[in-house]
């Protein structure tokens, strides 16, 4: 029955193979070459800002060193003269 048969294209596999793959190749070097120039751009653009202004940071860190201490000295004098926090003892 004529209806029943299957032809086949005698098209080298191969060569579409390797085309494709080269063409693969092509894409992910394209797809690398414009992540780097982002991620250069965003690089570049952080360096443009400017370095962080840390000075608001560093005297935070001494006023919360500072308050340490304080608490510290409290608790210090209240165990000196027998207070025991008011814990509630049984």
């Amino acid at each position: 029955n004529p209806k029943q048969r299957r032809t086949t294209l005698s098209v080298p596999v191969a060569m579409g193979r390797e085309e494709s793959k080269e063409q693969s190749k092509e894409a992910a070097k394209e797809k690398e070459t414009a992540a780097h120039a982002k991620k250069v751009a965003r690089v570049d653009k952080q360096w443009e800002q400017g370095a962080k202004d840390t000075s608001k940071d560093a005297a935070d860190a001494a006023s919360d060193a500072a308050t340490v201490a304080r608490k510290a000295a409290a608790k210090k004098q209240e165990a000196a003269e027998g207070g025991g926090g008011g814990g509630g003892g049984r």
